[in-house]
């Protein structure tokens, strides 16, 4: 595998600093070089040092600019290559000059280039260039031999015996430095590993800490999941009778999820949730209207995997994540994670239904099982907002059980709690799917009635005035919204027609005044009827 942009400036830079000092010994070395007697020399030190020094401090030049400017580990590499040839050819040009003599120290120089072929290269560039090393080298000694076959003789013992002393050298540095290479490599892949393994662990804390403290913990899960995996969109479907249903979605909008069929043959979803186990398809087709949302380059997806999300070994639900390009497979660190987070979005779809209920018991009497005065508020809230929007027209009733006390003081309180909820029984049977009953408070009910004018509204209050439980009867407001008034208004409107109703003798229905100030409440002498025992 190739080296890093890091690891291989830092390679460069020992090599320039084993220039630098080499640009100072091999100068010096030839200014105090002194020729054998019987050997006819042609160099000239000082020409020769300022040449050598000049080549190698050019090489440091060039090798820092371009280690300074590039960050391709590919173009790092063919340059490492070219500084290697350049210092091989200063090394051979060095070895040439002291060709004639046998025992030169300059022997060191081109064992340091054998190293430097060990560092970059490994044993390839070891062997490279020490084979190159000694074919100048014998090639020098055959010549030197032809020319001056009195003063320098062919010495074949000695070339071989240097070509066995720096092949050693060459095989050594550059097993060691493969062998180096290789141990960097495996601590690298650790070192990235373990990187990985710390930010899925961070990634999951994190999911876990938005689980408990968010409300959109199904969302968190797959953002987290598409964060992990890197698919660009990644879906939770739950079931829902006999469909799979997405309740949640990262990468796309929710709206764009198609209602999945149980019975689908060739669905993964299906497929991972009626087995509980991982599924992936290199080749997948994903809706074409999520593709269309998500901006996916072709109107299906090339891979996807299905993801089971199990609760006690039974599935409730399935991550889908679909990529936008091709994947063999899930890499398997990226599976165990995801192994992790199914187990967090079970928790997430546990805590989120928790929620909901708990939330739903807050808004629910205990007694009647229907919405509370606070459930009431906030669906009043929701319906005036659509209706100021829709333009359609909203009407409210207040309703009061006439002597409820007095029943209670005759039959007891649990004949009273009974007759409660058989009154709001029989109110609820007679409301439309989309009007709201609850409970306000005591013997007070309310009646929230979209799409309703006052006209329509008093016809359903006569109708809950009828059919009532024996020993029940009860009094009415109806009040239609103005547009402009607030809830409490609305509600106060309604709740003065109802003791406008009660005041004249209860048992009735009365339509609230369009301002509260102008509502006449009679005097009605004597007491209010009561309820008795069935």
């Amino acid at each position: 595998m190739m080296a890093s942009v890091g690891e291989l400036q830092r390679r460069a830079l020992v090599m320039r600093r084993i220039r630098a000092v080499i640009a100072v010994l091999v100068p010096v070395e030839m200014l105090l070089y002194v020729p054998p007697p019987n050997v006819a020399s042609a160099l000239r030190p000082g020409f020769a040092s300022v040449v050598v020094a000049s080549a190698i401090v050019t090489v440091i030049a060039m090798s820092a600019a371009v280690h300074r400017r590039v960050n391709d580990p590919g173009a790092l590499v063919r340059w490492g290559r070219l500084e290697l040839a350049a210092d091989t050819a200063i090394a051979l040009g060095v070895l040439q000059v002291f060709a004639f003599d046998q025992f030169s120290s300059i022997w060191t120089v081109l064992v340091i280039v054998v190293l430097e072929g060990a560092f970059r290269e490994g044993l390839r560039g070891a062997l490279g260039v020490w084979a190159a090393a000694n074919v100048v080298y014998a090639a020098i000694q055959v010549n030197a031999a032809i020319a001056y076959p009195t003063s320098a003789p062919l010495d074949i013992g000695s070339i071989v015996f240097r070509a066995l002393v720096v092949g050693v050298v060459a095989a050594v540095a550059g097993q060691l430095a493969s062998q180096l290479e290789a141990a960097v490599e495996r601590h690298r892949r650790s070192e990235i590993a373990l990187a990985e393994q710390y930010a899925d662990l961070q990634l999951i804390g994190r999911v876990t800490r938005a689980i408990a403290a968010g409300p959109e913990a199904r969302v968190d899960v797959c953002l987290a999941v598409s964060e992990l995996s890197s698919a660009e969109v990644v879906m939770l479907y739950e079931p829902l009778g006999d469909t799979l249903r997405g309740t949640a979605v990262a990468g796309c909008s929710i709206d764009a999820l198609p209602v999945l069929e149980m019975s689908d043959p060739i669905s993964g979803t299906v497929e991972a949730f009626a087995t509980g186990r991982r599924v992936h398809r290199r080749i997948a087709r994903l809706p074409a209207a999520v593709a269309r949302a998500a901006d996916f380059r072709a109107a299906s997806a090339t891979s996807t995997s299905f993801v089971p999300v199990l609760r006690d070994g039974r599935p409730i639900g399935v991550l889908v994540l679909a990529f936008d390009s091709e994947l063999a497979e899930l890499a398997p660190r990226v599976a165990a994670a995801l192994d992790v987070l199914a187990e967090e979005a079970a928790v997430a779809i546990a805590r989120a239904d928790a929620a909901v209920a708990l939330a739903d018991q807050a808004r629910r009497d205990p007694l009647t099982g229907l919405v509370n005065r606070r459930g009431w508020e906030e669906a009043l809230a929701s319906d005036m907002a659509r209706a100021r929007r829709s333009g359609e027209a909203l009407s409210m009733l207040m309703l009061d059980l006439d002597g409820l006390k007095a029943f209670n003081d005759t039959a007891g309180h649990q004949a009273g709690d009974q007759l409660l909820e058989a009154v709001a029984r029989t109110w609820q049977s007679r409301i439309r799917p989309g009007d709201v009953l609850a409970r306000y408070g005591g013997d007070e009910f309310v009646v929230l009635l979209p799409a309703c004018e006052a006209t329509a509204a008093m016809t359903v209050a006569t109708a809950l005035l009828t059919g009532l439980p024996p020993g029940a009867a009860c009094s009415v407001g109806a009040a239609q919204w103005d547009r402009a008034e607030g809830a409490s208004s609305l509600v106060a409107r309604a709740d003065a027609a109802l003791y406008q109703g009660k005041r004249a003798g209860g048992a009735r229905a009365v339509l609230a005044a369009q301002e509260l100030g102008v509502l006449p409440l009679p005097r009605v002498a004597g007491d209010r009827p009561e309820l008795r025992p069935a």
